[in-house]
């Protein structure tokens, strides 16, 4: 049997091929988050105009409860 030689061209080339895995793996995953994060994005702006219209509602609301209350009329 013969034996393991760690520097031989076969045991760096499965070093090389382990690696390149690894990174492939990894880049799979940042491409992930990355698609993640637009969705994200893509929720808060759409999020953010609801926050709009529910403040615009409640000022008005909340201007038309004063004026009931403090206008006298």
């Amino acid at each position: 049997m013969a034996e393991y030689d760690p520097n031989s061209l076969s045991a760096q080339l499965a070093r090389i091929e382990s690696r390149q895995i690894h990174i492939a793996d990894r880049l799979d995953e940042i491409a992930e988050r990355m698609n993640n994060h637009s969705q994200r994005i893509k929720f808060l702006e759409e999020f953010r105009w609801k926050i709009v219209g529910a403040v615009s509602l409640s000022s008005a609301g909340a201007a038309a409860a004063f004026s009931k209350l403090f206008g006298g009329e």
